[in-house]
């Protein structure tokens, strides 16, 4: 097991990059193909696929726990874009940036960096790039502690979404907005908000949209196991139809902290160890939470009701960070 180990810590930024020897193999391949195509633009002279090489590079080494280093290649990216006048990928940097400081827990920088974003996507009538900028504001200002400020970047990003007639950047940012309104304690609307998200999934055939919504409104309805199970069952069928591992994964972790809730310790370790196996063989950011909740519930013993709004909580607010993250590196 000692290779799973490494694999479910590679994520996880506790102030100091991750080393490269504890890597999944598949974060190092991406990293070795962004360092192989840089070397390619740099033969070739190409300043501009230098920059988007350096940025590439720079996505990938940040999504493997590498924030300072991947930094150092976001701003050699930026020097050249800034040369060579490409706003579009001047903006993009500066997300990729405010992204890399919010990690880093540098606020001020991080909001600097987004700010520079939004300004010149504006600028250049770049939508999806104000929409991205706008969201990765919501998760800036919900992580300091202000969601009802999050929830007035999700409320500006989604006026946009409509504005452009996108169902599915829709669907994706009624998600979001659901949870900051669960941070305030404003369930109805979380559940409404998602229900209308879910439609959405729906209506344009976004499976994993749709397990993705199923399995937050499970989260949402905790105080109710027996309704928040059928919503992770049918979240749970549906990553296993289309093979997203992920998302059965995460389902796998929150039917873990429903059993639980349900007095239910042997049928809580179950999905829990389903979970830690599927994150052993793909790695992911959630590893070390689901062996912790495992952890827990190998004792047997429930505890308080409260604990399971915590978890709960603390768990749908790491998987819409990483769902932000993953957006935006598209």
């Amino acid at each position: 097991m000692a290779n799973a180990d490494k694999k479910s810590r590679w994520f996880v930024y506790n102030g100091e990059d991750a080393d490269p020897a504890d890597l999944p193999d598949t974060a190092r391949q991406r990293i070795e193909q962004s360092q192989k195509a840089l070397d390619t633009a740099r033969a070739n002279d190409d300043r501009s696929e230098e920059a988007e090489q350096l940025t590439n590079l720079g996505q990938n080494l940040m999504s493997a726990g590498q924030i300072k280093h991947a930094i150092e290649y976001f701003q050699q990216a930026l020097s050249i874009s800034n040369e060579l006048g490409d706003q579009h990928q001047v903006a993009t940097i500066h997300l990729r940036l405010g992204m890399a400081h919010m990690f880093l827990q540098d606020s001020k920088n991080a909001q600097a960096h987004y700010t520079q974003a939004l300004v010149i996507f504006k600028n250049i009538g770049d939508r999806a790039g104000i929409i991205n900028t706008l969201e990765n504001f919501a998760v800036f200002y919900g992580n300091i502690g202000q969601p009802d400020k999050a929830i007035q970047f999700y409320q500006n990003s989604l006026t946009i979404s409509r504005e452009l007639g996108d169902l599915d950047r829709q669907a994706n940012t009624l998600n979001k907005l659901a949870a900051s309104y669960m941070e305030i304690n404003q369930p109805k609307t979380g559940i409404e908000l998602n229900e209308q998200a879910l439609a959405l999934y729906r209506q344009v055939g976004n499976k994993k949209g749709e397990a993705h919504v199923l399995s937050s409104l499970g989260v949402f309805c905790i105080g109710d196991s027996e309704r928040a199970l059928v919503y992770e069952n049918e979240a749970l069928n549906i990553s296993r139809e289309i093979n997203d591992r992920t998302i059965e994964a995460r389902t796998l972790m929150n039917m873990g902290v429903m059993y639980y809730g349900m007095n239910n310790a042997a049928k809580a370790y179950e999905s829990t160890y389903a979970a830690v196996q599927i994150f052993d063989e793909i790695g992911g950011p959630e590893a070390d939470t689901a062996r912790k909740q495992l952890d827990r519930y190998s004792f047997g013993k429930p505890r308080n009701p409260k604990t399971y709004f915590i978890l709960a909580g603390l768990w749908l607010g790491l998987i819409i960070l990483i769902f932000v993250i993953s957006l935006s590196s598209r």
